[in-house]
């Protein structure tokens, strides 16, 4: 496969996951099969990876996509979350704005992000136990996505 093949399916990746709820990856390979593409699973589970792409509520999204509660739920994120600093390779600590931790907890147990186990929140800070390093790298890279597009305090 070429480059400019791969980068044609992740183009039509990208528009498929904005136009429809893609549950499974199965669906999305039948998908792009039916059209023409190239598309195992092993090869759409790293195209989504690099992508950025995890499931919200069931569905697949894109990092900034989802119903209009996750973009309340995911700007509230931007504007708690103050540091985020990773222990070891199966855990990220988010030091938030005093008081801010359990409503970060939440909104990310109801996130439903697929690389996140579980939380632990504080006061200021939140203990999020991610199911492998990379993983971890994903949450990190969505949730620095956040910061950088939350309005300044």
């Amino acid at each position: 496969m070429t480059i400019e093949d791969r980068d044609a399916r992740r183009q039509r990746i990208r528009q498929l996951l904005a136009a429809e709820e893609i549950r499974g990856q199965d669906e999305l390979v039948a998908r792009l099969r039916g059209e023409g593409f190239a598309a195992t699973q092993s090869g759409i589970s790293r195209d989504l990876r690099e992508l950025g792409a995890g499931k919200l509520g069931g569905v697949y999204r894109l990092p900034g996509e989802g119903t209009d509660r996750d973009a309340a739920a995911m700007a509230t994120l931007g504007r708690l979350v103050v540091r985020i600093q990773a222990a070891g390779p199966h855990l990220l600590v988010l030091k938030t704005a005093v008081g801010g931790a359990s409503r970060v907890g939440l909104e990310l147990d109801l996130a439903d992000w697929p690389e996140i186990v579980g939380t632990v929140a504080g006061d200021d800070t939140v203990f999020v136990a991610t199911e492998s390093g990379a993983g971890q790298a994903r949450l990190r890279g969505r949730i620095q996505h956040l910061l950088e597009g939350a309005p300044s305090s």
